[in-house]
């Protein structure tokens, strides 16, 4: 199933392993916005856990304005609507 949807200011799409730093880079400024009370070293455990190992378990969806990801969400393997 294609989850591709165009408006005419962004895509919202299945992402790619190779959005991960895109996706990285937005979890970690929100969740220094939303958990200020996180030490550095908080941030470092969740990175060395490996992005690319949630692929596994959960899929991601890419919000895109020319290529360029401005935001995302996970979704679990239960709510998964395409193979992958």
């Amino acid at each position: 199933m294609d989850l591709s949807v165009a408006t005419k200011s962004y895509r919202i799409e299945k992402a790619n392993i190779s959005d991960l730093p895109e996706i990285m880079d937005i979890w970690e400024s929100t969740v220094k916005v939303a958990y200020s009370f996180w030490k550095p070293e908080d941030y470092q455990f969740y990175k060395r856990l490996g992005a690319a190992d949630f692929f596994t378990c959960y899929g991601f969806i890419r919000f895109a304005i020319a290529k360029k990801v401005i935001g995302f969400r996970m979704i679990r393997c239960s709510e998964k609507k395409w193979n992958g």
